[in-house]
């Protein structure tokens, strides 16, 4: 046969010219900005997008420039559109995108030998998965999983492709942190730092300013700003050099805080220090204040002058200055050089730029600046001027961080704010070129380096913290340990999941529970606060009730959860978001509290507990008849009849005080559970491995709800 035409049908026509404007769309968008500063922008056309991200296969290095490991050109200009679409309307420091569409490319090449995104279907982002699972860790691959799904819910919405559903079927890696035993527990020592090391780090910031080298200064006074507050420790080094707060509080005590922004969509908030810390951190930022006093200087002076470099002694403005001079405003001062050397017998001293050193560290700065290495080559504004061209800093006056939507912050106000080199150990500090430490500054220095010599043969002479001060060289911290460690201290002294969440600067609450480190043996010790009442074998659990707000209006008021007075107690459900779940069936729900020694509402419980038992009755006898779901029900009865016991059991206890609050020991109602109720789906059943006792379906509360206190009170005041 000759050559046939292939059918297409209108809405595989439409996927395509959709994608064609997709693509002018995308390709007419500003380009995305590099990570790094410096960095020239890429050209859209290119595959290596440098500084922000390279189009390669799946398993392909990032640094290969082969053509033929690029995406395939049937989705390569979808894959550029994609990235370009996303990451511009929300940049991400990890775009996950990429590994999505490289396992995407890798399964379509597979089966159909093409990636044209317009034919995708449901079982190409199957085979995707299985890709990603096979090839990335449990976490990437669920990551990556979550960006396939996401994939196909923007080519389905925008009419790319079939708009059949698909969801992510790679599971959530296994949580680790409740885990129990000796895997337990090497988890969560790995989360938390070690005694000695901030022991050791401690001793070494209470040497003084005298014993510290600049480096000791930084790190040290680094790390006790991350141990007096939860923050990320990348984000310290944008604090500017005014950053403490401080506020009286209503019982006239000083807070003490610092200016804070924090990452991941968070923002800018006052980041609150124990009482305990106050002192600690004032020392601790005096240090930097002073240790970036002379690169602030320097920056600030660049930002408000033309004329800005050290001025020599014995010089014309407007004439050409000697070599000696162009390095004193450089920052070198040759003259400290001395030398001793044999001259026909003789000891001469040699200096400044008579000396080997004074030559060469004078030769290498004018080098670096492109100056002839003469006398008179260069006058003084002009080398104000070829200084402040060879800044590296596109943005000056402001500060270029790596983080994507980093604050604006100016060299002449950050605290952290140095010269080039200031750290090194044997290269000489640049005191004309601007440098910001970053989070590998400060990790570099509390753990044993990793780097490796020039030649390869060994680790690189650069000595820890520790190292340099005699202690043991194994010592090592990792700066998010220290966040691990105050949010488990706070989980440990009851502070609520809000406030922590707050406190912690984090946007996503549900994070919280990853940062807590406590062990089984903790938790246990919890357990184990049981209140002992004398002439009774009722053992009750303390429960520590935190009043958690709704709104971040009512955790600003300091407002407290609402009480509500029923028949048998008090309701603490707050209706500001959700209705009752229990519709009105206050027996069997946990915000149930009852006081101890009302006698009134006693009794209509006990009236309560009759009528149920005259339904149980009648249960009985239709389970007996095999009425459908009779059985349902029953079970139902059987659990509200021993709740109405325990809670009578308790209220009739005479070793407990009149006034005592008592709740219901029962487990929350899901949504799930209502599902699988209605759709009579069998629950796995509780192991107990002795009979229960039925005082046990409630428990005397060791501290009430605030509401419930403050209801009590506007009794007694009203009775009075």
């Amino acid at each position: 046969m000759g050559d046939t035409i292939q059918f297409i049908p209108k809405s595989a026509l439409s996927y395509r010219q959709n994608l064609k404007e997709f693509v002018a769309l995308c390709m007419g968008y500003p380009r995305l900005k590099p990570r790094k500063a410096n960095v020239a922008a890429y050209s859209y056309k290119s595959a290596y997008w440098r500084g922000v991200v390279n189009f390669v296969k799946h398993g392909v290095s990032s640094r290969s420039r082969n053509p033929e490991f690029e995406l395939d050109d049937s989705i390569m200009p979808f894959a550029k559109a994609y990235f370009t679409y996303k990451q511009s309307h929300h940049r991400t420091a990890n775009p996950n995108e990429i590994k999505a569409l490289r396992v995407l490319e890798a399964a379509m090449l597979r089966k159909y030998g093409e990636a044209d995104i317009t034919s995708v279907v449901g079982a190409d982002f199957d085979l995707a998965a299985e890709i990603a699972v096979e090839h990335f860790s449990k976490g990437a691959a669920f990551q990556c999983g979550g960006q396939l799904q996401k994939l196909a819910e923007f080519l389905a919405k925008n009419g790319l492709a079939n708009d059949a559903a698909w969801f992510n079927p790679i599971p959530r890696h296994e949580d680790t942190i409740d885990r129990v035993g000796a895997e337990g527990e090497a988890y969560r020592l790995k989360k938390i730092p070690s005694e000695e090391a901030l022991f050791a780090l401690a001793e070494i910031f209470s040497l003084g300013e005298g014993e510290l080298s600049d480096r000791d200064i930084f790190t040290t006074s680094t790390i006790a700003i991350l141990m007096a507050a939860p923050a990320r420790a990348s984000e310290v080094f944008y604090l500017s050099f005014d950053c403490i707060h401080t506020e009286t509080s209503d019982d006239g005590n000083i807070q003490l805080g610092l200016r804070w922004f924090s990452g991941k969509e968070y923002g800018h908030d006052i980041e609150w220090i124990p009482e305990a810390m106050h002192e600690v951190v004032k020392i601790a930022v005096a240090r930097l204040q002073k240790l970036s006093f002379k690169s602030r200087s320097f920056a600030m002076n660049v930002e408000n002058g033309s004329l800005f470099l050290n001025f020599p002694d014995k010089f014309i403005p407007e004439g050409l200055l000697t070599r000696e001079q162009v390095s004193y405003c450089l920052g070198l001062d040759v003259s400290q050089f001395e030398q001793t050397v044999k001259v026909r017998g003789r000891t001469v001293l040699k200096k400044g730029l008579d000396s080997n050193k004074g030559q060469t560290a004078s030769n290498q700065l004018l080098t670096r600046y492109g100056i002839p290495r003469l006398h008179f080559q260069v006058s003084y504004p002009s080398l104000n001027q070829i200084v402040k061209s060879t800044l590296k800093h596109s943005e000056f006056p402001f500060i270029e961080f790596e983080t994507v939507n980093a604050p604006q912050l100016k060299w002449s106000n950050a605290l952290f704010c140095q010269f080039g080199n200031a750290f090194h150990s044997r290269k000489r500090t640049y005191a004309t070129e601007l440098w910001m430490p970053h989070i590998d500054t400060l990790n570099e220095d509390i753990e044993p380096t990793r780097k490796t010599s020039k030649r390869g043969e060994g680790m690189a002479n650069q000595l820890s913290i520790f190292e340099r001060h005699y202690y043991p060289s194994n010592l090592k911290i990792r700066s998010h340990q220290l966040r691990h460690l105050l949010n488990t201290l706070a989980k440990k002294a009851d502070m609520s999941d809000t406030l922590l969440t707050k406190w912690s600067k984090r946007a996503d609450p549900k994070q919280t529970r990853v940062y807590n480190n406590l062990s089984p043996q903790n938790m246990y010790a919890k357990v184990r606060k049981l209140k002992k009442v004398e002439n009774t074998s009722v053992q009750s659990f303390s429960e520590y009730l935190l009043v958690t707000p709704e709104t971040l209006q009512e955790f600003n008021a300091n407002e407290n959860i609402t009480a509500h007075n029923t028949e048998f107690g008090v309701c603490t459900h707050s209706y500001v978001l959700n209705p009752c779940h229990k519709f009105g069936a206050c027996i069997g729900c946990e915000e149930l509290h009852c006081e101890k020694g009302n006698n009134e509402k006693l009794e209509r419980i006990k009236a309560g507990l009759d009528r149920e038992m005259i339904l149980f009755d009648g249960d009985l006898r239709a389970v007996q008849e095999g009425v459908i779901n009779s059985d349902v029900w029953l079970e139902k009865r059987k659990k509200t009849i021993d709740n109405y016991r325990g809670l009578i059991a308790i209220l009739e206890d005479s070793t407990i005080p009149d006034g005592s609050i008592v709740k219901l020991s029962t487990t929350k109602i899901s949504q799930l559970d209502k599902a699988m109720d209605k759709n009579n789906t069998p629950r796995l059943p509780k192991l107990n491995g002795q009979a229960k006792n039925p005082k046990d379906d409630a428990i005397l509360m060791a501290k009430p709800p605030k509401s419930v206190n403050k209801l009590k009170s506007m009794r007694a005041l009203k009775n009075g």
